[in-house]
C-alpha cells in the first residue's frame, strides 16, 4: 500500500499518520491526478492507480505526499497564487504548486534512496512529475 510505503522512509513517517487520519476518497471522474479541499479532504483520481502495481504504488504515494503538502499550506496561499499570476500575467496557480511539486520529488529522491529496488520507478515518476508541472505552469525562470 501507498501509505506502508511512504511511512517506511525516513523522515516521512508523521506525513503517513497524517495521511492515515486524512479523508481520503476516490472519484472515477476528476479529471486531475488528485485534489485537496479547503476542509482538508483529498479526492483522487484514477491517474495515480494506472501503470504496474510498482508503479502505481510509487505514484499514488508522490501524489499524497503533493497533497500532503497542500493540507499544511496556509488557506489563503491558494487565493495569493491566483491573484499573484493575474496580476504578473503568469500562470495563476504556479507559486501555490510549485511547493507541492517539489515536496513529491523530494520524497520520491527520499524513497529511491532508502529503496534502490525503487529507483528506477521513482525516477520515472520524478521525470513525469516535472514534465507535468512544466506543462501546466511553465519552466522554471
Amino acid at each position: 500500500m501507498a501509505l506502508d510505503l511512504i511511512a517506511a522512509v525516513p523522515s516521512y513517517q508523521d506525513a503517513a499518520k497524517r495521511l492515515r487520519r486524512a479523508r481520503i476518497v476516490l472519484s472515477r471522474t476528476l479529471p486531475d491526478r488528485a485534489q485537496t479541499s479547503l476542509r482538508g479532504h483529498i479526492t483522487l483520481g484514477l491517474e495515480p492507480f494506472a501503470g504496474e502495481d510498482k508503479a502505481a504504488r510509487v505514484s499514488l504515494a508522490g501524489t499524497l505526499i503533493h497533497e500532503h503538502y497542500h493540507l499544511r499550506q496556509p488557506l489563503l496561499a491558494k487565493t495569493a497564487s491566483f491573484w499573484l499570476g493575474a496580476v504578473t500575467r503568469r500562470p495563476l496557480m504556479r507559486r501555490y504548486e510549485a511547493p507541492a511539486y517539489a515536496a513529491q520529488q523530494e520524497f520520491l529522491r527520499a524513497l529511491a534512496r532508502h529503496a534502490p529496488t525503487l529507483q528506477s520507478t521513482a525516477d520515472a515518476e520524478i521525470a513525469q512529475v516535472q514534465a507535468a508541472f512544466v506543462f501546466h505552469y511553465g519552466p522554471d525562470a
